[in-house]
């Protein structure tokens, strides 16, 4: 089945969310929050890149 647009919205928002979460230095082990952020970020961006097409 195929993702609607309004699922696409609660995605990139749910990333949106995660990354920012992850930015708060005190969040996590260090290592841990670059990742999940850097992660949560590609993921987003190949989101945007999905929806453009």
């Amino acid at each position: 089945m195929p993702m609607g647009e309004g699922d696409l919205r609660s995605t990139a928002r749910v990333l949106s969310a995660l990354a920012a979460a992850f930015d708060d230095p005190g969040a996590a082990h260090p290592g841990l929050a670059r990742r999940v952020s850097a992660d949560a970020r590609g993921l987003l961006h190949q989101l945007e890149h999905a929806r453009e097409r």
